[in-house]
C-alpha cells in the first residue's frame, strides 16, 4: 500500500492534498494501480472530481481523470529515472517487483543503488516506486464547523433567485449565521477580477489561459479571506458558483487540460470541498434565453449555444463523480420557482440535520 507521495523535483511543487494524472481508459488504470502496485482505492472522494482516486497516506491522494481527448503523458520523461515524474513511496516493494515480472512489464532499478525503481503505466507516465518513506506533507484541514453550500448550473438557470429564497428562508428556521457570496466576485479583489472577466465590453479578448489563471487567483483569495473564516465561525455560507463552474466552462467548453484545472482547484482551495452542490440542472438553450430576456448580458452570456451545452456536458461529468456521496443535489430547474425552491429547502435541511448529528458525535 502506497503512502506520503512527493511530486518530482522538475515540478518544484510539493504535494499537499493530491495530484491528477490524465487517463485514456480508467478500467485498465484502475488494473495497473490498484491490481499491480495495490494502492488503496477511495470510493467515495468527496470532491467535485470524477474519475478514480487513491489513498496514498498522510492525507494525500493520487487522482486519475479520464480525458477522452487526451493527447500525452503529463509525467513523463525522456530517460528513466528523470525528472519530470510521480514518485510514490511502496513499503512492499519486492512483491511489486515479482509481480512486474510475472507479467513481463518493464522497469528499470535506481541508479544510485537506493531502494527504488521505474516504469510507466499505461498512459506513458513515469512512476518512480521507493520503498524509503519522502517528508509526509502537511495539508490545510478540509473540514470546517459551519456548512459550505455552492450552486452551480448554466446561464439563467435561476441560480441567484434560488439562493435569495433560501437565505430569507434559512434566516428565519434556524440559529446559525448565512452569508451569501459569489465566484467571481466574492471578494475586494474578487470585484475587480470579476470586472475584467464578465465586462461585455472587453476590447482585448481574454487568452483561455489567462481566464482561467484569474478564475483561480479569485478562488485563492475568496477561500482564504472568506469562505473558511465564515465556515470556522460556524456559518452557513451559500455560494454561487464554485469549483464545478471552472470544470464545466474552462475544462469541458473551452477544452482546456482537465488535470491542469483539477491541480489548480486543489491549490485555489487548500482542501476546501462543498458539503452539498446544489446543481440547477436547464436546458442550455433555455438558459441563455432567461438569461438575455433579463437584460443583463456579460461576457460568457455572448458565447454561442455550442458553447453552452459543452458547459452542460461538463456538469453533467461533475455530477456523475459526486452524486454517489450524497452532496449533490440535481434539481430540475425547468420545474416552476417555488418547486424548486422547496427542493432546495428540503436538501439544505437534510445538510444542516446531518451536520449537526456529526457535531454531536465529535465527527468534523
Amino acid at each position: 500500500m502506497a503512502s506520503s507521495p512527493e511530486l518530482s523535483r522538475g515540478s518544484g511543487l510539493p504535494l499537499h492534498l493530491h495530484t491528477t494524472l490524465c487517463v485514456r481508459d480508467l478500467d485498465r488504470a484502475r488494473d495497473f494501480y490498484s491490481g499491480l502496485l495495490g494502492l488503496a482505492e477511495i470510493a467515495d472522494r468527496p470532491l467535485s472530481f470524477p474519475g478514480l482516486w487513491y489513498d496514498l497516506g498522510a492525507n494525500a491522494q493520487l487522482h486519475l481523470i479520464l480525458d477522452p481527448a487526451f493527447k500525452g503523458a503529463i509525467a513523463n520523461s525522456d530517460k528513466w529515472g528523470r525528472a519530470p515524474h510521480l514518485a510514490l513511496h511502496v513499503p512492499e516493494l519486492d512483491s511489486i517487483r515479482q509481480r512486474l515480472d510475472e507479467r513481463d512489464i518493464a522497469y528499470q532499478s535506481s541508479a544510485s543503488g537506493r531502494p527504488a525503481v521505474f516504469l510507466r503505466d499505461p498512459d506513458g507516465n513515469t512512476i518512480e516506486l521507493c520503498a524509503v518513506r519522502p517528508p509526509a506533507p502537511q495539508p490545510t484541514p478540509q473540514r470546517t464547523d459551519g456548512l459550505f453550500v455552492v450552486f452551480e448550473g448554466v446561464e439563467g438557470s435561476g441560480k441567484t433567485t434560488q439562493i435569495d429564497r433560501l437565505e430569507v428562508w434559512l434566516r428565519e428556521n434556524q440559529a446559525a449565521p448565512v452569508v451569501r457570496t459569489r465566484e467571481p466576485g466574492g471578494t475586494e479583489l474578487g470585484t475587480q477580477i470579476r470586472a475584467l472577466l464578465l465586462d461585455a465590453k472587453t476590447r482585448e479578448p481574454i487568452a483561455d489561459r489567462a481566464e482561467l489563471l484569474l478564475f483561480a487567483a479569485d478562488r485563492a483569495q475568496h477561500v482564504e479571506s472568506f469562505i473558511r473564516p465564515q465556515l470556522e465561525a460556524g456559518a452557513i455560507v451559500l455560494c454561487d458558483r464554485f469549483t464545478a463552474s471552472t470544470i464545466a466552462y474552462q475544462g469541458y467548453a473551452r477544452g482546456l487540460d482537465l488535470a491542469t484545472i483539477s491541480q489548480l482547484n486543489a491549490i485555489a482551495t487548500a482542501g476546501l470541498a462543498p458539503d452539498l452542490t446544489v446543481w440547477l440542472d436547464l436546458d442550455p438553450a433555455v438558459g441563455l434565453e432567461r438569461a438575455r430576456d433579463r437584460g443583463e448580458v456579460n461576457r460568457l452570456d455572448r458565447e454561442s449555444l455550442a458553447f453552452h451545452q459543452r458547459v452542460y456536458q461538463g456538469y453533467s461529468a461533475v455530477a456523475a463523480g459526486i452524486e454517489r456521496d450524497g452532496r449533490l443535489c440535481r434539481i430540475d430547474a425547468s420545474a416552476d420557482v417555488e418547486t424548486v425552491a422547496a427542493t432546495v429547502r428540503s436538501a439544505i435541511g437534510a445538510a444542516i440535520e446531518a451536520r449537526s448529528a456529526r457535531s454531536e458525535i465529535g465527527v468534523s
